[in-house]
């Protein structure tokens, strides 16, 4: 069987459009077990939530195709094996995602997800001990509803600016079922309903997902080839990672964000070590948040039935800031795309791809 590789971009964009693995992980009924667990435990009972989700897909042809890509990325020539590693973590993908609410799906998750070991798994729980005790010590002021368009400084206001500033044609959607303040897809900016926002807050978010996600999806539209667009094995990861960079050298990654990562990271370890959802909630408030935050970010890090991807914050940011001081050079290569540290590095060493591949031809 001969891949060309507008073949493999095409697969694999399909793919991840279909698996759409943090969408489906989101329970249907979030905003009211949210509130049902919030009034049972007030009252002194520790509930536990009976989230909803998707009927469960069937992946089993579109992971076929995968296994092709992956037994036969090798035609295109020395990018093939970088094309190769994102399909098999796609693969993993569709298996969580046929496995949620189910009781593999945790061992799943793990595989996809794991705990890092070493120096920047080592360094993350570090600042998570350390961070979580700080307080959120940024300094209060002015709140704006996130969706209030009528409101010049709320959170869709300036990221509508901040998206008509840089040109582009993308959306801006709210929904009210989100576990964070805003995501990226695929050229469409999502924002949460009927949160409230401080000035600082908003520049962070706004700074996040244009800097670290929307202009390096946008620049890789440009791109001849499609493993810009596609993403590298682990560039969800190091993506975060670098935003997180961003805001450090925005002046955003203030008292109050390093104790929301921090209780991120701290809640989504306690989920891999099997802990239980009130352990999870008591663990969070033990850090000092209030008990509708604990609800909310304990549901954030179970979802699916224990995703916690939350996991890969701050080792990314370990990461992604190491090689970028010691490596200024791979930065180019990252803002280009979905380009994780690993592939940015492989990708320095191969060069710009030949005309051959650029065209769609089998190398």
């Amino acid at each position: 069987m001969t891949l060309r590789q507008s073949d493999l971009d095409r697969l694999l964009t399909a793919a991840e459009r279909r698996i759409a693995l943090l969408w489906r992980c989101g329970p249907t009924n979030l905003r009211s077990e949210l509130a049902r667990l919030g009034r049972a435990w007030r009252s002194g009972v520790k509930a536990s939530p009976r989230f909803d989700y998707q009927a469960a897909p069937d992946f089993s042809a579109l992971r076929a195709g995968l296994e092709q890509v992956i037994e036969h990325a090798d035609a295109v020539g020395p990018w093939g094996p970088l094309y190769a590693e994102r399909a098999r973590e796609l693969d993993q993908e569709a298996a969580l995602a046929e496995a949620i609410g189910s009781p593999v799906f945790a061992e799943r998750a793990r595989a996809r997800f794991p705990v890092e070991i070493g120096e920047h798994g080592d360094r993350a729980a570090l600042w998570a001990r350390h961070w979580a005790g700080l307080g959120e010590v940024d300094q209060p002021g002015p709140v704006h509803r996130s969706d209030d368009l009528r409101d010049p400084d709320s959170l869709i206001s300036v990221m509508h600016g901040a998206i008509g500033e840089c040109r582009l044609a993308w959306r801006i959607e709210v929904r009210d079922d989100l576990e964070c303040a805003a995501l990226t897809a695929d050229r469409v900016v999502v924002v949460c309903a009927g949160l409230f926002h401080g000035t600082h807050d908003i520049r962070r978010i706004v700074v996040h997902e244009l800097f670290g996600h929307v202009l390096p999806r946008e620049r890789a539209a440009r791109e001849p080839v499609g493993l810009f667009r596609v993403g590298s094995a682990s560039s969800s990861e190091d993506e975060e990672g670098r935003a997180l960079c961003i805001e450090e050298r925005a002046r955003c990654l203030g008292g109050s964000r390093r104790t929301e990562l921090a209780r991120r990271h701290l809640a989504a370890l306690a989920i891999r070590d099997g802990a239980l959802w009130p352990d999870v909630v008591e663990l969070v408030m033990s850090t000092g948040a209030a008990l509708e935050r604990a609800l909310s970010l304990a549901a954030r890090v179970s979802r699916g039935g224990g995703l916690a991807r939350e996991i890969v914050y701050l080792p990314a940011l370990s990461r992604v800031r190491q090689a970028l001081e010691l490596e200024p050079d791979l930065e180019a290569w990252m803002r280009r795309g979905r380009i994780s540290v690993h592939a940015a590095r492989r990708l320095r060493e191969l060069g710009e791809p030949r005309v051959a591949l650029a065209s769609g031809g089998a190398a």
